[in-house]
């Protein structure tokens, strides 16, 4: 029945061209966008300068697990917290906040989505941060990503998909219109950019799903007849039960490509202050982490760590049996001391590990946490 209605509101909405989202659970206007996250994650963006004309029809998480099963909107995601506009957010002027389970399916891959999506007055631009978690009692590999379908300037169609390698930046507008959308993953790279025909139902094909989201391919450009669909890959990671990881990516509307880039360059750089690292006053001459503290620790923790020039950073935490259990630092980072809070909430006792890899500097540390 979801389905059904799921397919009959994108329907309506392509024939009468709705001006604005009706069914909206999360909501933001800054002022220059107007940001909407339906009761099952469905994210819609509009614009307020040409009377809120919606340019996405939809954005949601797609989380391969098996070749054959596929975490997405139209089979699988019920809504576990509805999504709703945080009253006072710490990281951003406007938040919206939601958890997305698969109790729709009730069919694998269990992974529970958190999603949040952040906003600042009177800019073209906001950031999605989806936190995917494995429900399941073993171990699954999670391919991360989402579905992408636009409609700018409201019109389904004649639309262009370029992608920006010098700037890694997903590029489209509408063939006749000088409306630009872009999108840039900040947490991790692209690894798959599949751009296909919409047709009713393909949502129905799972294995075709996990084939488009792990093809490891960039479609670099692509003109779309009747509208694209676009599935976005940013890589896998394996996550053992309740183990967690988490994406993050920016989203730009504007009138020009320049415009798009200056906007989502902007947003990278805010990016660094929604991440749970925090820069300490000091200058390094060495690599260094020092152990957790506290440790034990129930359930929150702090690393420290130092690098003395700039180096892409990866701190990552394993269980005892080699299990990622959760990624804390994935991005470049200036030279530096640097503290990071890690929350094992959803993890059981026990001892883990944790690995920063910077350049060619390694290490791995043990800590303990106890319930």
């Amino acid at each position: 029945m979801k389905r059904f209605l799921h397919f009959t509101v994108f329907m309506l909405l392509i024939v009468t061209a709705l001006p604005y989202e009706t069914f909206a659970q999360g909501e933001f206007i800054n002022g220059t966008i107007d940001v909407v996250v339906s009761s099952y994650g469905r994210l819609r963006l509009y614009d307020l300068a040409t009377e809120q004309v919606k340019h996405i029809e939809r954005i949601s998480p797609l989380i391969g697990g098996a070749t054959d099963q596929v975490f997405d909107y139209q089979n699988d995601v019920d809504a576990e917290v509805t999504p709703y506009l945080v009253d006072a957010p710490t990281l951003s002027t406007y938040e919206i906040a939601g958890s997305l389970n698969n109790y729709y399916s009730y069919v694998a891959p269990d992974y529970r989505v958190d999603l949040n999506v952040y906003g600042w007055n009177e800019v073209p631009y906001f950031i999605v941060k989806y936190t995917v978690t494995n429900n399941e009692q073993a171990e699954l590999n999670a391919y991360l990503g989402f579905e992408l379908i636009t409609a700018i300037d409201g019109v389904y169609g004649g639309e262009i998909v370029t992608y920006d390698a010098n700037n890694k930046i997903l590029l489209e507008s509408r063939d006749g219109t000088d409306t630009k959308l872009g999108f840039k993953m900040l947490s991790h790279d692209f690894t798959t950019i599949k751009n296909v025909e919409y047709v009713d139902e393909y949502w129905l094909d799972e294995a075709q799903l996990y084939g488009w989201l792990t093809a490891g391919t960039i479609d670099e450009t692509y003109t779309s007849t009747a509208g694209p669909l676009t599935v976005i890959g940013c890589g896998s990671t394996p996550l053992a039960p309740a183990a967690s990881t988490a994406f993050y990516f920016a989203v730009a509307f504007a009138a020009s490509v320049d415009a798009i880039t200056t906007a989502l360059a902007d947003a990278e750089t805010i990016y660094g202050t929604l991440t749970s690292v925090e820069e300490i006053a000091g200058v390094p001459v060495e690599y260094n982490v020092s152990q957790n503290y506290p440790n034990p620790f129930n359930p929150t923790t702090k690393i420290n760590f130092s690098i003395p020039q700039s180096e892409y950073v990866n701190l990552k935490v394993y269980n005892v049996i080699g299990q990622e259990v959760a990624t804390l630092v994935n991005k470049e980072l200036n030279a530096g001391n640097y503290s990071v809070d890690f929350n094992a909430e959803n993890l059981s006792s026990g001892i883990y590990m944790y690995t920063i890899n910077a350049g060619s500097y390694t290490i791995t540390k043990k800590m303990m946490l106890v319930k």
